[in-house]
């Protein structure tokens, strides 16, 4: 199959192609055929288009449903951009984002009470707020008007500025990234892939587009189900699963717990993993329990490049060394890409450029000018992290040339935290770090300094307040002053050395 058209038509193509085939096992046990996703999106981006003109953005609170899934199609048919959000996120962080992305109208299940705060602000920014069964299906064919260069989603990530930015791709961005998947994963209407990450987080990116637009079934699970590794084990046999993609996080947790049996593991085409390092200790594990029916594959991109830019399939090659992480392999096609050196290191900057890259950030012009860059009509990103190149063509990582990090699979800007405990009473100054603390995973360390108006309950119960729980120090120490360098700058790497 080729696709020379538009994302609308593609799905078009196959709900049509694969009209009987299963398309979602829901969440919640429901089961829908691409036939019905097709009626049921149509039917939506009918009522939609009624009163949501083509251009505008929309949020979600996505709780992996037949109808939050037929809702982000519909979002696709009617030209509408959607934003998928997380219940847990604080509430200030949710206003912060639907403020920056100029939604006008928010989705959630009808189980869910939104907390009176939030209704409220809603209700102040004219902000609609309805639930899933308050779409109503408009029998009427409505012409909506779609072109490639419209925005398809807005997925946030944390921001050194102290606010969350909102990443935009487009309908354009979208149709290499589809295809690419098609071909390196050999998809065909037999898979079945597991959604194991939140909508709200970009690697459902892959589970999502991945599935519904190459006729493969999408099956989603829950956060209890996730989190449960017997439940879980015993989900993904029902569900006959075939392609998998998680952070290793989530690997590592059923390694440690052996959930994972040789068994398990035969019954998937692919285990990929991508969103923060796989440590090869831990690697060999899971590459141990492989046969030859079923692949590993690294994958990596930012949410700023649609998800994944560059993939790497582990052999064993890659525990000939069994230091350090696995090769983030080759710049996918669809990508050019260029490794920006500081003096006559090796170790560079990694630029990728090419339709997949995507638009900025939403209502935020200095930041998009600050990584974005136009040339020759194709898009460049500064993606900020350090990379080589060796003899056969791999990329390897090599750190960030600034203070972001990824823990539990989620980007996080140390400013950030910084900038929103700075605002809680008592607190003179602060300074965060991530410290590594096994082949699994680290921990993020906040050092603080107070006056005499620091609570320490008052301290814990806003830092769960306002931040995320990924996001959370999983330690504070108090110091009487904060290490500086000798420019007198704060010093994150003395803060390190001291306490490790």
């Amino acid at each position: 199959m080729t696709f020379n058209s538009t994302l609308v038509k593609r799905f078009k193509f196959i709900a049509e192609q694969f009209s009987s085939n299963p398309a979602i096992n829901d969440a919640y046990g429901q089961l829908i055929s691409y036939s019905t996703l097709d009626e049921w999106s149509e039917k939506t981006a009918n009522a939609l288009s009624l009163h949501i003109p083509a251009g505008q953005r929309i949020a979600i609170f996505n709780d992996k449903s037949v109808v939050a899934f037929s809702l982000m199609i519909a979002c696709l048919k009617a030209g509408i951009g959607y934003i998928n959000l997380d219940l847990k996120n604080p509430i200030h962080r949710l206003k912060s984002m639907l403020t920056q992305s100029d939604v006008c109208c928010l989705y959630w299940n009808d189980k869910f009470h939104a907390p009176h705060e939030l209704t409220e602000f809603l209700a102040d920014k004219n902000i609609g707020f309805n639930s899933f069964s308050e779409i109503s299906s408009n029998h009427c064919k409505i012409e909506k008007k779609t072109t490639i260069s419209n925005l398809a989603y807005i997925v946030f990530t944390s921001g050194s500025t102290g606010e969350p930015k909102g990443a935009m791709i487009t309908h354009n961005n979208l149709i290499p990234f589809i295809d690419w998947i098609r071909a390196y994963f050999e998809i065909s209407d037999k898979d079945r892939f597991s959604n194991l990450n939140p909508m709200h987080f970009d690697n459902s990116v892959f589970d999502f587009y991945g599935a519904l637009f190459n006729g493969a079934c999408l099956n989603a699970f829950d956060e209890d189900t996730v989190s449960n590794p017997a439940k879980l084990i015993s989900a993904l046999c029902e569900k006959q699963c075939t392609i998998w993609f998680s952070v290793p996080t989530l690997l590592n947790y059923l390694l440690i717990t052996k959930s994972l049996t040789r068994e398990i593991v035969d019954k998937f085409r692919y285990f990929v993993f991508g969103g923060e390092g796989f440590q090869k200790s831990q690697l060999f594990k899971l590459f141990s329990l492989c046969s030859s029916n079923t692949k590993l594959v690294n994958v990596y991109g930012p949410t700023e490049a649609t998800c994944i830019c560059s993939a790497h399939t582990i052999s064993n090659n890659d525990f000939i060394q069994m230091s350090g992480l696995p090769p983030l392999g080759i710049i996918n096609p669809y990508f050019e890409y260029s490794i920006k050196h500081q003096n006559s290191s090796e170790i560079g900057e990694l630029i990728i450029a090419g339709s997949a890259v995507g638009n900025g950030y939403i209502n935020s012009t200095q930041l998009t000018e600050d990584s974005f860059k136009i040339e020759n009509n194709v898009r460049s990103y500064a993606t900020g992290d350090l990379v080589s190149l060796d003899s056969n063509g791999l990329l390897h990582f090599h750190g960030r040339a600034d203070n972001q990090i990824k823990h539990l699979g989620h980007r996080i800007e140390l400013e950030e935290i910084e900038a929103i405990i700075s605002q809680i009473n008592g607190i003179e100054s602060i300074i965060t770090v991530y410290k590594p603390i096994d082949p699994v995973g680290g921990e993020i360390i906040a050092s603080i300094c107070v006056n005499n108006f620091y609570d320490e309950t008052i301290y814990h119960s806003e830092v769960e307040r306002l931040l995320p729980a990924y996001m959370r120090p999983n330690k504070t120490i108090l110091m009487t002053s904060l290490p500086i360098n000798r420019n007198g700058k704060l010093s994150r790497k003395i803060l390190l050395e001291q306490i490790s």
